[in-house]
């Protein structure tokens, strides 16, 4: 499907784009949805803005109308780094069901499909990214290695008390190349 009939078919109310004036041609555009994460997301997005890399990127926050404070923390820190963040505000009403569950689908497709990078690497609002090389490392290995489409780090699951409570491999938080047949996946539902 394409991304103007997949707005056709589920934008109801449009997104809102933040009046923000991001670099154009990133090497890696860093997605991240945000619902009801007022307690994380600062700390995902400083953990983002603390990437030591050699290239531009951009932050694709989309906040997904949350009923807590999430939106105006989401909003300070747009109007605080408008070289770095586009901040997308969705309507919970243009999502839509998976199997009768409500999702937060619409606001993660939309962000992939906006997306201006070479690379699209994701962190969920909730999360945030330990190593301030992470980017660097993942943007080198798929620049040095062509026969790749993606590339994943390790997780640590954290409790409230900073206990480390389980970890492994995962394909989240990852980076990928939007141009390869994979992407088909992360720009379909």
């Amino acid at each position: 499907m394409s991304f103007q009939k997949f707005i056709d078919n589920h934008q109801k109310v449009p997104v809102v784009h933040f009046d923000n004036i991001v670099t154009k041609k990133p090497t890696v555009s860093i997605t991240v949805n945000a619902y009801e994460h007022e307690n994380y997301i600062a700390e995902c997005i400083n953990s983002i803005l603390l990437q030591k890399v050699d290239f531009e990127y951009e932050i694709l926050i989309s906040e997904d109308d949350s009923q807590d404070n999430t939106r105006k923390i989401c909003i300070d820190y747009a109007k605080n780094y408008p070289n770095k963040i586009r901040l997308l505000l969705h309507n919970r009403i243009n999502n839509f069901k998976i199997n009768g569950q409500e999702t937060g689908r619409f606001s993660a497709i939309y962000n992939y499909n906006v997306s201006k990078g070479k690379y699209i690497a994701h962190c969920d609002g909730d999360d945030y990214w330990m190593d301030p090389y992470k980017l660097q490392k993942q943007v080198d290995f798929m620049e040095n290695n062509k026969e790749y489409c993606l590339c994943a780090s390790r997780y640590k699951i954290i409790d409230e008390n900073s206990k480390i409570v389980g970890e492994g491999p995962t394909i989240n938080p990852l980076i990928f190349d939007p141009e390869s047949k994979l992407s088909d996946m992360f720009r379909s539902y």
